[in-house]
């Protein structure tokens, strides 16, 4: 990344790493939950693609998780489908993995957090990624973590979205 936004954390957050199977139930059930809220990602597929994400972090606040981000684990079959004439339109690799499931609880926004997850994973792998969003301020932090929008803007279930690219570290 060569636009590096890493920063201190606020007070009381921070960023840690996690594989879905050490975490209680309950924390699972924690997770899922601030997913659903988020709204912006099927809590079904979620259960299905977080055991095997590639990285995967937990925001917390005074050690409570508030917030999640993975890199999720390769799925050519959904790559494909952002790549249709109908969605964005714009070719790329469908083994290439995904940047997703960023979200932060309702009571944890507007602190850039979400940019904080984002670095974090980052920094956690360094091959080229794809993320799809509909959110203004997730395309702000795309933009400025050297993410590319490419091809058109679909509409989607909750709003626009839209195609981001990051490739390599260099």
């Amino acid at each position: 990344m060569t636009n590096n936004r890493e920063r201190a954390l606020p007070e009381g957050y921070a960023i840690t790493d996690a594989r879905w199977r050490d975490l209680t139930k309950d924390q699972q059930q924690t997770v899922l939950q601030i997913l659903k809220n988020g709204g912006a990602v099927s809590v079904s597929s979620a259960k299905k693609a977080l055991p095997n994400a590639t990285a995967l972090v937990l925001l917390r606040h005074h050690g409570a998780i508030v917030g999640i981000g993975t890199i999720k684990p390769e799925r050519v079959g959904y790559a494909k489908d952002k790549q249709a004439p109908e969605k964005a339109g714009y070719a790329f690799d469908p083994k290439m993995l995904e940047l997703g499931y960023v979200v932060v609880h309702n009571d944890h926004r507007n602190k850039k957090l979400s940019g904080d997850i984002v670095t974090a994973l980052l920094t956690r792998y360094d091959g080229p990624l794809f993320a799809t969003t509909d959110a203004p301020n997730m395309k702000h932090t795309l933009r400025n973590r050297d993410f590319v929008q490419r091809g058109q803007e679909w509409k989607g279930k909750r709003g626009t979205l839209s195609l981001w690219l990051l490739d390599g570290k260099t």
